[in-house]
This record gives C-alpha cells, structure tokens and sequence, in this order.
C-alpha cells in the first residue's frame, strides 16, 4: 500500500490566458531582468525538488537492497547450525527482513511528503514569477511547464513501479510471500486499479454530461482543488498516525528477546511446545498472517504480514511420550547396562588380582631365580670383558638371558595385562552408564521443569505480551493502514479529477481523450491479470517482477530525459526573453 508522490496542478489554475503585462513607465528593463532572474531562480526550485525525490526513491531502493543482503548473510550462517537453531535463525532474519522493508518504505513515504510540499512551493514561485512577463511568453512556459508536469507524474509511476518490483522481489527470495499468495494479491491489486479507472471513466461521464464550457470547468476544478486541500490534510494526518503506530509496532517486536518464556520454549524445552500461530488463521504458518482490506471505494485488497512473534504451547502428548520414554530407559539401563558393568567390574577386579598372584607365584619359582641369576652373570661378565670379541660375545650372551627371563614369565605378563585392559574398559563403562542414568534423571527433571513453566510467572507474562503485541499489529496493519490507505486514494482520485477538470478548463485535454485514457490503462492492468495466470512457482513470479523491473528502470530513463528536455526549454525560453 506504498502512497504515490503526487503533485498538486495549482499553478495551472493560477495562470489566466488574458493576463497582460503592465506597459506603463514601471515596467523598466531592471524590472525585466528581475523578473527573468525569479523566474530561472523559480525553475530551478522545481528542478531541485524533484531531484530530491528521485533521490529519496533511489535510496529507499538501496536500504531494501542492504536489507536482503544482510539476509542472505543470514541464510547462509543459518546454514551452519542445528536444524532447530537454523530454524529459528532463519525466521529471526526473515522477520528482520520485512520489517526493515515496511520501515524502509514508511520512511520513504514520510520523505515523500516533504518532497511533494517542495515541489508545490517551487511550482507557487514558478507563478508568481511568470506573472510578471506578457501573456505570449506565459502562454509558452505555461505549455512548457503543462507538458513537464505530465512527465513527471509518468516518471514518478515509474519510480514507485521500480521500487514495488524491487520490494517483491526481495520478499520472494526471502520467502516472505509464498507464490499462491503473491498471485492472489497482484490480482487484487490490479482489480483495484481496475476499479479506480472504472470509478473516473465514471466521474468523467457525470461532468461531461453537465460542464459545457471552460468556465464551469474552471469552476468545477476550483470546487475540486478545495476538496483535494481538504482530503490531503486528512491524508498528511493519516500517514503520520500511521507512521506513529509502526514505531509503536516495532517498539513491540524488539521486546520479544527479553522475554524469559520465548526464550526457553523456543529453545532449551522446543522439544515440549508446540509454536502457536497468534492470529490462528487456519494458514498453517505462524509467521504468516493475511489481512483483507474493504476500502471505502468499494474494492478490496490482501496483504500478507510476516509475523516474527508467535505463542507456545505445552505439548502435553510430547510431555508423556518423553516421560515414557526416560522413564522406560532409565528401568532398562538401571536392571540392564547399570547392573552388567556393576558386575563387570567386580569380575575384573578379581580378575587382575588373580593374575597378579599368578605371575608373583611363578617369580618365586627356582626357574624364574635362576634366570634372574643367569641374566647377572651374564652382565658381570660383559662388565669385564676386556677385549673386543669377548665384548661382542658377552653382548649376545646377555641378550639370550634376559629373554630366557621374560620367557619363564610371559603367560603370566599377558595374562595380567589382558586383565588390566578388561578392567579399564569394565572402568570405563560403568562411568558411561552411570553418567546415562543421571543424564536420564536430569531430563525427567527438565520434563518436570518445562511442565510446570507453562504455568509459571513467565509464561503469564509472556501471553500478556503477546496480547499487545496483536493490538500493536492490528492498530498499525488494520486500523491505521486501512485509514491511511482511504485517504491516499482519496486524495489521489481528488488530485487526479482536479487536473484533469483544470486541463479541460485550458483545453489540455478533453473528457473523450480521458476516458479514453482510462479505458487504455484497464485494458493495460487486465493484460497483467492474465499474465499472472502463468506464474506457478517462485522463479517464475520474480522473473516476472524482474520484467516490471526493467521495464520500470527503462521507463525512468526515458521520462527523466523528457523531464529534463522540457525543463531545459523553459529554462532556455526564460533566457531569451529580450531585456526591453
């Protein structure tokens, strides 16, 4: 629902073909030159003003594109997590997304105020500046400024075509519209446009069956310029309300992490809560929630909200299965794995004792004394060889004993090492099952702990902010949107019959070539319907607004050229203007 930036045709009505410059002795060349200068001066002004506004679109543009950047980012540091955090990740960014692309938007929209009461201010100037030169040269820049101001509505189309396809582009990718739902609503919202042509072929009828002449035209336009002062206070007064409902809106969002509740049950117990869609929509998505507007003209619009807060509920069937399932456990590993590693570890025990006997009772043996007494002779001698080849022969001789040594005891060396062995991994899984069991304990304690937190102080708290959260959302995406976006379309059906009734006034344009318009424009929005019957999967709807985007960038490039070519000229036509 993003409010178009729309000019006010004032000045058209300001200007009078029959005015005529006063030709007595005032009127100096000083005089002239001071009235070229305010008028260049004035031209300027407008000139300037829509380049803010260009300015303010292009970087609308930019801060949505550092919007899905970022969540890109996210998406791909999502990637590296649990299932149930990357989960959650995604949807904090995902939420994260959508709202910096509303408050981007919103921002533009408040910008886009101020840049149209520039516009309307340097077209004033503009004015007053040409009544001070002769009826011809008026006439001209009148044409001139006419022609330019055209453009500029064309270009400004442009501009927020560029910006919505930008917008739709990003929720796709992020998912933040599925594509049933992107087609329903382009087609609600073609409909619409459908039935606003519809409404001012209709108005266009009513006065060109009872406004003959220019004068009932420039009379008719000056009724309907009131109105169109009246309905853009009401419009100005709309959009602030809404832009303070959305600051109370994310004030609300941003509260959520402090919250004990969500924190846990979408945390530490997600394995004991079931996620609760807040609106319960029957949509099957919590952070999903479609409004239907009914707007005061009679048609009828769909947008769908991303929702970043939803409720938990206590999964009572999860709650006994897992109680179940621990306590079930717990019986087996304690008469099972528990009880085996008990015993296995008595077994072991007895056993590395009884090899230990073995092998001290075989060390006791006169064989394994008399190779001990073998392997000292042996090194004695060795000791004491005093030359070469009786060292050499001492050596081996000594190697030979001391593996006699070993061989009197190694049956009884494995046996004691194998018994160790048995009794370190005895050891070990004893601590295993004894570490299971607590670890089983500790989760029926959690079981306990996330049951009765359902109840607690903190869940409490948290419904209650859920509670104005929901308000928070309705006031700013029903009751303040809804409101805004009545105004806007008022004000805009009034601007749009106001320049059109002071076009007729000065013969710019005529009710056939209006409704004509109009007629071209429904056709035009019922070609895009039957294009969206086409659209079936995700890559299909953003190739589409990819086209819109082009086409829109392209759009903007041409009417920027026109507008500038017809601001040169009355640049250039002021300019030459003759000095006397």
């Amino acid at each position: 629902m993003k409010k178009k930036l729309m000019m006010v045709a004032v000045f058209l009505g300001a200007l009078s073909l029959g005015a005529c410059v006063d030709d007595n002795e005032s009127a100096s060349v000083t005089n002239v030159r001071n009235a070229k200068a305010e008028q260049l001066k004035a031209a300027a002004e407008l000139d300037k003003a829509q380049a803010e506004a260009a300015l303010i679109q292009a970087n609308t543009e930019k801060l949505i594109a550092e919007a899905e950047a970022a969540y890109q980012a996210a998406l791909t540091a999502a990637k590296e997590l649990e299932n149930e955090q990357a989960k959650l990740a995604l949807q904090k960014a995902q939420a994260t997304l959508d709202i910096e692309i509303e408050a981007a938007k919103i921002k533009a929209e408040a910008q886009l105020q101020a840049a149209k009461a520039a516009l309307e201010t340097a077209k004033a100037n503009l004015i007053a500046a040409l009544d001070k030169v002769d009826a011809a040269e008026k006439q001209r820049i009148q044409d001139l400024v006419v022609k330019a101001d055209n453009v500029l509505q064309l270009l400004q189309d442009a501009r927020g075509a560029k910006l919505s396809a930008t917008t739709q582009i990003a929720r796709l990718n992020a998912e933040l519209v599925i594509v049933e739902e992107y087609v329903a609503n382009e087609t609600k919202r073609y409909e619409g446009y459908i039935a606003r042509q519809e409404a001012l072929i209709a108005e266009y009828s009513k006065y060109e069956a009872t406004v003959k002449t220019k004068e009932e035209a420039k009379k008719a336009y000056d009724e309907a310029h009131a109105t169109w002062l009246a309905l853009d206070k009401i419009s100005r007064e709309k959009n602030v309300a809404y832009e303070e409902a959305q600051q109370v809106y994310f004030d609300k969002v941003d509260l959520q992490g402090q919250y004990e509740f969500a924190q846990k049950a979408g945390g530490e117990y997600w394995q004991y809560y079931k996620v609760v869609d807040i609106f319960d929509d029957g949509d099957n998505n919590p952070h999903n929630h479609s409004v239907e507007y009914t707007y005061e003209d009679k048609t009828v619009g769909i947008e769908n909200f991303y929702v970043p807060v939803v409720n938990y509920e206590l999964n009572t069937e999860a709650i006994a299965q897992a109680k179940e399932n621990c306590a079930g456990e717990l019986k087996n590993t304690e008469e099972g794995w528990l009880s085996y590693a008990e015993n296995q570890v008595k077994v072991t025990a007895l056993a590395v004792a009884e090899a230990q006997k073995a092998l001290t009772d075989k060390q006791a043996t006169d064989e394994y004394k008399n190779a001990v007494k073998a392997v000292a002779d042996a090194q004695k001698a060795y000791d004491e060889a005093k030359t070469s080849e009786d060292k050499n022969n001492a050596y081996w001789t000594l190697q030979a004993k001391k593996q006699d040594l070993a061989n009197v005891t190694i049956n009884e060396e494995n046996a004691l090492n194998t018994a160790n062995e048995n009794k370190e991994s005895a050891d070990e899984n004893l601590k295993n099952a004894k570490e299971h069991v607590e670890n089983l304990n500790k989760e029926l304690a959690k079981i306990d702990e996330a049951e009765a937190f359902a109840t607690g102080d903190a869940a409490k708290a948290y419904t209650e902010y859920v509670d104005t959260y929901k308000k928070a959302f309705e006031a700013l995406n029903i009751d303040a949107a809804l409101a805004k976006e009545n105004a806007n379309r008022a004000v805009e059906k009034q601007w749009t019959l106001a320049n059109s009734l002071n076009n007729i006034a000065n013969s710019y344009a005529d009710y056939e070539g209006l409704i004509s318009n109009c007629k071209q424009n429904i056709s035009r929005y019922q070609g895009f319907i039957a294009e969206l019957d086409n659209v079936a999967t995700k890559e299909e709807a953003i190739k589409q607004e990819q086209e819109k985007l082009a086409k829109a960038e392209s759009d903007v490039a041409i009417y920027e050229a026109q507008y500038k070519d017809y601001m040169s000229q009355i640049q250039a036509l002021i300019e030459s203007t003759p000095a006397e």
